[in-house]
């Protein structure tokens, strides 16, 4: 049961996001988006990189910290694009009209495995590079997080407001 339920909702958010994919079928060139509203779709590989550059950190850390995110961006290369290859299946299986139970649950299956890659390689990387941070880093980097949830929230909150 708790397979199916992994299953299931791997399937439903490969749903969501090849939706997503395919609806853009306008041809003319998007404007480009805010700078505030990218940061937010930077997948958090990005995120975590940009706040370590923030802090004030040595010639050794920083070094050490480019090599660290070197490799976890060469490690994740493979896996980004089989993941991008599954999107690619599940949209023509979704577009071929008949419902196919177990093609999609194969699916599914491998992009559970590969979410599960992902979120491995990328905590093993940052697991690392905290532990080349001193407290006073620590402290900055968790600071700085609390200031852009505040701000987040702020802008989430003035949202609602105005709706």
């Amino acid at each position: 049961m708790k397979n199916l339920s992994i299953i299931l909702i791997s399937a439903m958010v490969l749903l969501v996001s090849s939706l997503a994919l395919a609806q853009d079928s306008n041809p003319e060139p998007r404007k480009p988006h805010h700078h505030k509203q990218r940061s937010m779709q930077m997948p958090m590989e990005a995120r975590v990189f940009r706040s370590f550059k923030q802090l004030d950190l040595d010639e050794d850390q920083k070094a050490e910290l480019k090599s660290i995110f070197q490799a976890m961006k060469k490690e994740l290369k493979p896996v980004m694009r089989e993941m991008r290859a599954g999107q690619k299946q599940l949209r023509e299986q979704l577009q071929t009209g008949a419902f196919d139970e177990a093609a999609i649950e194969a699916i599914a299956q491998k992009e559970g495995e590969l979410t599960s890659t992902r979120l491995m390689i990328t905590s093993r990387a940052i697991s690392t590079a905290f532990g080349l941070l001193s407290d006073e880093q620590r402290a900055q980097l968790e600071a700085n997080a609390a200031e852009r949830r505040a701000k987040r929230a702020e802008r989430h909150h003035k949202g609602q407001v105005e709706s």
